[in-house]
């Protein structure tokens, strides 16, 4: 058996074999992608999270800051006239 590589911003335990048993890194989850006939696993970012700097984990948007969508996207602005009071806003 060949080895496979867990997906970016995850690891497994020695002799895991499937990518079913890779965790994701703090902050991020593992999702399905499908791609054409293939499926390809990816850890991604929950919405009101964005990557860090290093990659290495998800940081909550900042207050007057929200993501809707998982992925690997930085937060946006609240627009005038509207605001999150918390960090990991969805929305605001």
């Amino acid at each position: 058996i060949s080895c496979v590589n867990c997906p970016s911003h995850s690891l497994s335990l020695e002799g895991s074999k499937s990518v079913s048993n890779c965790t994701c890194n703090i902050g991020y989850f593992l999702v399905q992608i499908m791609e054409g006939s293939s499926t390809t696993a990816a850890c991604l970012c929950d919405a009101g999270f964005f990557p860090s700097t290093d990659g290495l984990s998800c940081v909550p948007c900042s207050q007057g800051f929200y993501k809707r969508d998982v992925g690997l996207a930085a937060c946006s602005e609240c627009q005038p006239g509207s605001f999150s009071s918390t960090s990991g806003a969805t929305s605001c």
